[in-house]
């Protein structure tokens, strides 16, 4: 896809429930991911998609926080 801001995305898929799938799209700036949701594209393959949607998509987004500086430490030590 290329889009303003795109960067790329993957679809994941229920281990137990293939009905259940996920997407994750990664955006450089959530206003370039609000540009894409009120687009034409973007609507014509929503429009194409609903009838195989048991329910509407839920949409969150979230930031990247680098996790560099955690540590695992064992319970007991």
């Amino acid at each position: 896809m290329t889009f303003p801001g795109y960067i790329g995305s993957e679809n994941l898929v229920g281990e137990t429930d293939g009905l259940i799938i996920a997407t994750i799209m990664s955006w450089d700036k959530a206003e370039h991911w609000r540009e894409w949701e009120k687009s034409v594209i973007r609507q014509a393959a929503m429009r194409e998609v609903r009838p195989m949607l048991e329910e509407e998509p839920r949409i969150t987004i979230y930031r990247v926080i680098p996790a560099s500086g955690w540590h695992y430490a064992p319970r007991g030590s």
